[in-house]
């Protein structure tokens, strides 16, 4: 943080730099660490639907962290990344949904994960 300060000036204009590469999620930062904790859940949440969804599908994967390891038939790969990129599942909340959240907004209706 000390070599960010003194190439910024201020520890004010290091969040300013922060807040402005990351314009697409701006709201939602620096909101408490609620939030990276229910980001967190729904990722976790997230990996045990499309591994749930691919057993009952027949394809076999190993999940280690927030990816994916399925056997390279065009078929099994061709299912696994339909899954993850797919829409967002319905019985999952977003994050507009959340209690703590009142600035956030998502894109419900067709977000990609991973």
């Amino acid at each position: 943080m000390l070599a960010a300060i003194k190439r910024f000036g201020s520890a004010k204009a290091v969040i300013e730099v922060i807040v402005e590469r990351n314009k697409p999620i701006a709201p939602c930062l620096m909101q408490g660490k609620a939030v990276g904790q229910h980001c967190q859940w729904l990722e976790a949440n997230l990996v045990f639907h499309v591994a749930h969804q691919l057993s009952l599908r027949g394809v076999p994967a190993i999940t280690v962290h927030d990816e994916f390891i399925v056997m390279e038939k065009d078929k099994d790969k061709d299912i696994a990344e339909h899954l993850m990129y797919s829409e967002w599942p319905k019985d999952l909340p977003v994050l507009a949904e959340a209690s703590w959240n009142r600035r956030c907004e998502t894109q419900s209706g067709g977000f990609s994960v991973f």
